[in-house]
């Protein structure tokens, strides 16, 4: 990955275009330890893949785009979902459709470390099902996790039962609540007891946002389809010359003013 990283940078800068194109390294998941050392590793973070621990869900996110985005780091929660509308504004687009994301443009280019437009984010399982709800709420630096269960993405004899497929759904009630500030890794539950008022803000707050959703079957669930871009042809060689995509992709120009 390093390697096919740094041959796509190598080749933006012989074109001349490194200092006008913004440079997005993300990931989709936390490492899939049941590959082992090929599969990464989650550091300080418990579990990985296929879990609603940090582990499973934390991921580096590197921005670079010469001249607009200056050196500095930020601990602010930022989701997949945010990187559209963030991108829109950053080229002064107006969308007209509704986007479910936050716009971080003035955090990432004024380096705004106290602005923060989102404070919450629902984690939910592979398997999601509208009468359990989310496994786990995120609430400004507060983690509640309603349900845990392992996953054999997690897996790879983890010495950690809570990773492991042995893990089966357990609901917790009350929630387990983490101060992520404090304990990142997800082992010391502060004392329900004592947080009852907190609990409560986060189940407002998770239930105030699960009014809001709408439910849809998954894309991964449907079947594959030639027409599908960039490539959807199982078994393809010689890539991208074998694909038998219908449609052609857009060129996309976009100059920054």
């Amino acid at each position: 990955m390093d390697d096919a990283v740094g041959q796509i940078l190598d080749s933006l800068k012989e074109l001349g275009l490194r200092s006008k194109t913004l440079i997005l390294f993300t990931s989709d998941n936390g490492p899939s330890l049941q590959r082992q050392e090929r599969g990464g590793c989650a550091g300080l973070f418990r579990c990985g893949k296929g879990t609603t621990y940090e582990g499973g869900v934390r991921v580096p996110f590197f921005m670079h785009w010469g001249g607009f985005v200056h050196p500095w780091t930020s601990h602010t929660l930022i989701t997949s979902l945010d990187i559209y509308p963030t991108l829109m504004s950053m080229i002064s687009y107006q969308s007209k459709n509704s986007t479910d994301g936050f716009d971080f443009s003035h955090h990432i280019l004024k380096r705004d470390a106290k602005f923060n437009p989102r404070e919450s984010f629902l984690y939910f399982p592979g398997h999601v099902d509208q009468t359990i709800g989310p496994y786990a709420v995120r609430y400004k630096n507060y983690k509640a996790h309603f349900y845990t269960e392992g996953n054999e993405l997690s897996d790879g004899n983890n010495y950690d039962f809570a990773c492991t497929t042995k893990a089966n759904r357990t609901l917790h009630n009350p929630p387990l609540l983490f101060d992520l500030n404090l304990d990142p890794g997800e082992r010391y539950p502060l004392d329900p007891n004592k947080n009852r008022d907190l609990l409560l803000e986060i189940q407002y707050v998770t239930m105030n946002i699960m009014k809001t959703m709408t439910w849809a079957d998954g894309e991964m669930k449907k079947p594959n389809s030639n027409s599908a871009q960039p490539c959807a042809q199982k078994g393809c060689r010689d890539f991208p010359s074998c694909c038998s995509t219908k449609t052609k992709l857009p060129l996309i120009s976009i100059i920054h003013k």
